[in-house]
């Protein structure tokens, strides 16, 4: 992303649904770039501005409180790049983030984010709520995301498929969780844990089996909006 991008210290950037910060303060040490983070998680916010100060980044990364499924108060053409990653499927009408994000992207911006909710097959509604577990989730077919990108102003770079790796993700980290169940469960309680479990093995079920799988988009910045609110 970073090389694609072609991010470097002039760059401003912005990560939405940033959690703790993590990929913000990565972006921001490879490319010497400004990155704003937002998330709707206050504690999450507050954990990403305690360790941007420990690791001596608060000059080039901020995060603050923001819902994305709300308007933006930044001016347009703030940002070089806006990436999402896997924070996108929980953000609902998608298409209204999406009008934002180019509102705020430079002429030349570009947008990338990872969607580990593409539907692909057949998914029981008991499935789909414990794909859930992490908060209000949005599923689509494939083809949405193409769609709904041009119809919003974008011009697709590439896709990638990344439920391969989404897969061995999930279930690398339910068995470090079974090595780790006597803390895990002091800390979390038996219940959060039987929960957390029960979903990452769903998590790597799904992929698997490729009923539901994860895909990265890179897209930039186009002349027009097509059909906002029209995704296929």
């Amino acid at each position: 992303m970073i090389s694609a991008c072609e991010l470097n210290e002039r760059s401003v950037v912005m990560d939405v649904g940033c959690g703790a910060g993590g990929p913000a303060m990565f972006v921001a040490q490879q490319s010497d770039s400004q990155v704003t983070g937002v998330d709707i998680d206050d504690q999450g916010v507050e954990m990403a501005n305690a360790e941007a100060a420990r690791r001596g980044l608060s000059h080039r990364c901020r995060f603050q409180i923001h819902n994305a499924a709300d308007p933006f108060d930044f001016p347009d053409a703030s940002f070089d790049l806006i990436f999402a990653i896997d924070s996108i499927f929980h953000i609902p009408q998608r298409e209204n983030f999406l009008i934002e994000a180019r509102r705020m992207l430079t002429h030349r911006g570009k947008l990338f984010f990872t969607d580990a909710g593409v539907v692909n097959g057949q998914i029981s509604g008991e499935e789909f709520q414990l794909r859930s577990f992490n908060g209000a989730a949005y599923f689509a077919p494939a083809e949405y995301n193409k769609s709904v990108l041009e119809n919003t102003g974008f011009e697709v770079i590439s896709s990638e498929d990344l439920t391969g790796s989404n897969e061995k993700i999930a279930q690398r980290r339910f068995d470090a969780r079974i090595e780790l169940r006597d803390p895990l469960v002091e800390v979390e309680g038996e219940v959060a844990y039987r929960g957390r479990q029960a979903y990452l093995h769903k998590v790597a079920e799904l992929c698997r089996e490729r009923r539901l799988c994860r895909y990265a988009y890179l897209a930039k910045k186009g002349y027009s909006v097509k059909h906002p609110g029209n995704g296929l």
